[in-house]
């Protein structure tokens, strides 16, 4: 039986919602802004998509859960006003939220912008609180992701779409008509960015996960980025359990060791070894972020950083009805060592070769060369740091130098392609090549030294041509009072000449000064 679940325009239940217009749509569910003609407010409408209502059973489920969920009282759970029925289409209805998404927070049109730590405390908390009131109700999330993390009109944060995972999950439609991400146990439940490895895997699983999904939407805010993302689902799936997470320094160099930690920690692909629960995550990382900078150096001191490094690893997805398994397929890729080093602002040793370095406040941000190695460096915006960036422009990049991507395709396509690994190994040495910028490009050439002093090569330029014209000028000056002390004893010797000529005469005509 054909159902229609595009509801925009539509009045139901008896005309109290007004179904208004349609605000998005996902794998699992369709969203409408509709009115609610009882409260004189406007709230949010869900129901299912067409393709999960072809299991008879679903509705009766998703129903069944959701009347559960309406108990789930929390100041941070965006509250379920209602659910009903509409012509053979479930429906819940939510309360509407003005302020946007988290996920509207980080991106800036389509590009991705890191948060500064102390964007966290808007939100972490409140949200690490909400998903810790519904595990102790015994109900798991298994969506956390920017995108359900939403603010009201004065910036509260607000836990939503829960619950409809897990009605959603118990579904075993045909995978063809799910999302293209699949386990041995079934449906994937969640968005393969911020899923648990237990969940990809199958693996008995409890609140844990939300967790993951928790620090991996705080990584997302603090580097811009999710580590594990790659071209396609399944590529993604794989290094979220086998791909070690980098960090955050490798992102953002400004990131202090211990703020990485603790996200990190909850990252762990051992469900084990993650925080006890999600505010003890909270807590954490809110403390870490409150530190303005790494206890990891002394002020000269150098550190090197692994980025993220995939390891091997097989494991199997055991599926608890029919016990077959599903082996992960296995990826080693190696990359450089990420070399940062930090020191006193203005005061920064190379990565390279440890020259301490002078950096002035104009050079945050830039690009610069060490005079000693010659290193192509990033200066730190905050000028206490120096990350290196290529090798000198006349050495050849080494293996090590070149730039190497995570797992980015499914193991199936590499396999087809044997000649795939040189290919990307001649593209990975023009980009490494293509990084070795001219002296033209770079900003500044740091650590020159001159008589024991150091100057940049724009500093130099200016002292050396100073030094240039005042030597001309000195040149000029002693030539002129040489000449001038040349014409004074020549004057002398004249004006002598002169009277001892005079003192001749006299003597040869005495008689004449006698008349």
């Amino acid at each position: 039986m054909s159902v229609k679940t595009d509801i925009a325009g539509v009045v139901i239940d008896g005309a109290r919602y007004e179904v208004r217009s349609k605000l998005g749509e996902g794998s699992m569910g369709l969203v409408y802004r509709a009115f609610d003609a009882r409260l004189q407010t406007e709230v949010v409408l869900k129901v299912p998509t067409a393709a999960t209502l072809s299991d008879p059973e679903f509705a009766e489920r998703f129903q069944r859960e959701i009347r559960s969920l309406v108990q789930l009282k929390h100041p941070h759970i965006v509250t379920i006003h209602d659910v009903g029925d509409h012509e053979g289409v479930p429906y819940v209805v939510m309360q509407y939220l003005s302020g946007g998404s988290l996920r509207d927070r980080i991106y800036e049109g389509s590009q991705q912008v890191a948060q500064p730590p102390a964007s966290l405390q808007d939100w972490l908390m409140n949200v690490a609180r909400a998903l810790d009131f519904i595990h102790q109700q015994h109900f798991i999330h298994r969506d956390v992701k920017p995108a359900n993390i939403l603010f009201d009109q004065f910036g509260n944060a607000y836990l939503s779409d829960f619950g409809l995972a897990k009605a959603l999950s118990a579904s075993q439609e045909e995978p063809a008509k799910r999302d293209a991400s699949l386990t041995a146990a079934g449906f994937l439940v969640g968005t393969p960015n911020y899923v648990a490895p237990e969940l990809i895997m199958g693996h008995v699983h409890d609140g844990r996960v939300d967790q993951y999904s928790l620090a991996m939407t705080v990584y997302e805010c603090l580097a811009g980025c999710v580590p594990v993302e790659g071209p396609t689902a399944s590529a993604t799936m794989v290094n979220q359990t086998g791909m070690k997470i980098p960090p955050l320094s490798k992102y953002q160099a400004n990131l202090s060791d211990r703020l990485s930690e603790a996200v990190i920690k909850g990252l762990a692909k051992n469900q084990a070894r993650r925080y006890a629960n999600c505010v003890e995550f909270a807590e954490a990382v809110l403390e870490a972020a409150s530190q303005r900078s790494s206890s990891r150096l002394a002020a000269s001191g150098t550190v090197t950083l692994p980025t993220s490094s995939m390891v091997a690893e097989r494991e199997a997805a055991t599926s608890a009805r029919s016990g077959s398994v599903t082996p992960l397929p296995a990826n080693i890729a190696s990359q450089r060592m990420a070399k940062i080093s930090r020191g006193t602002p203005g005061n920064v040793p190379c990565p390279e070769c440890g020259k301490v370095l002078p950096l002035k406040p104009q050079f945050a941000g830039k690009k610069a060369r060490c005079a000693k190695c010659l290193s192509l460096l990033l200066i730190g915006p905050d000028i206490a740091s120096l990350k290196w960036i290529a090798p000198p422009p006349n050495r050849e990049p080494e293996e090590d130098d070149l730039p190497q991507a995570p797992l980015s395709s499914a193991p199936k396509v590499r396999r087809q392609k044997e000649g795939q690994a040189s290919t990307s190994r001649n593209a990975q040495s023009k980009t490494a090549k293509s990084r070795q910028l001219s002296d033209s490009e770079i900003d500044a050439l740091l650590g020159e030294e001159v008589f024991g002093w150091r100057f940049s090569k724009k500093a130099i330029a200016i002292v050396g041509g100073s030094v240039l014209i005042v030597t001309l000028m000195a040149c000029v000056l002693i030539g002129w009072w040489f000449n001038a002390q040349e014409l004074k004893k020549e004057r002398e010797q004249m004006r002598i000449k002169t009277l001892g000529n005079r003192e001749i005469n006299k003597g040869q005509n005495p008689s004449r000064e006698e008349n």
